[in-house]
């Protein structure tokens, strides 16, 4: 299973990065991403007992706040929606962008149905986009 969560939050992580507004975790292999206000991304690895965070790498991925985070972990894909109106996934071990869609409004909130690779993104305007997920 992906063991995924999101959910907002209206406190900082750290104030060193800047407030937070989405995360998403998988605890199957322990990997936590955090969605801040300036468009980067954090991404974390924590210990299997919980107890222990480190930062792995920054990622500057949107020019605005990061809105939604899914974290697939069968194909080590991050995929994260923002308020600048992008989308964009990327590989999480090497920060390679794989693809990105450029909405007319500003991007809300993501699903996905995995075992057909689609990604539901919902933007500000009441539109819903589905892409199909690949690496190009």
């Amino acid at each position: 299973s992906s063991g995924i969560n999101a959910e907002s939050g209206s406190s900082g992580i750290n104030a060193e990065y800047g407030e937070w507004c989405v995360s998403a975790l998988a605890l199957d292999n322990f990997h936590l991403f955090v969605g801040l206000e300036s468009g980067n991304v954090n991404h974390y690895k924590l210990t299997e007992d919980l107890n222990r965070i480190t930062l792995l790498r920054i990622l500057n991925v949107h020019q605005m706040r990061v809105t939604d985070l899914i974290y697939w972990a069968q194909n080590d894909w991050l995929l994260s929606a923002g308020k600048d109106k992008a989308f964009h996934w990327y590989t999480a071990d090497s920060s390679r962008r794989m693809g990105s869609y450029v909405s007319n409004a500003a991007c809300t909130s993501l699903a996905m149905d995995r075992p057909a690779a689609f990604v539901f993104v919902g933007d500000y305007s009441g539109a819903i986009h589905m892409i199909k997920l690949g690496e190009e």
